[in-house]
């Protein structure tokens, strides 16, 4: 996509560039996702260019049902990747200790 741009002489900016190396992970809306943007006066150019790639993008979806071997493969990830989801852990304290307690 930047290749096009510059060709075409299109100035255009793209948001969260490098950040991806700084924070490796999982890929988060409004985190850590790259985006192009152009000045709008180039906006209907750029959608133009960027036409084949939108085409392309619009026909790998096709609804199949998914096999077994897919739904425990997403089941084993939900349970092994559990980790990646962030939740506040909780401070388990024995019983009789009740000097750190409010």
């Amino acid at each position: 996509m930047e290749s096009m741009l510059i060709a075409h002489r299109i100035p255009f900016y793209v948001h969260n560039r490098g950040f991806g190396g700084l924070y490796p992970g999982m890929q988060v809306s409004l985190y850590n996702v790259q985006r192009v943007m152009v000045p709008v006066a180039y906006a209907e150019a750029s959608i133009e260019l960027f036409g084949v790639f939108r085409e392309g993008h619009q026909e790998s979806f096709v609804c199949e049902k998914l096999g077994v071997r897919d739904r425990l493969r997403g089941v084993a990830e939900v349970l092994l990747g559990g980790w990646a989801v962030p939740f506040r852990y909780r401070k388990f304290l024995p019983a009789n200790d009740e000097s750190d307690r409010p």
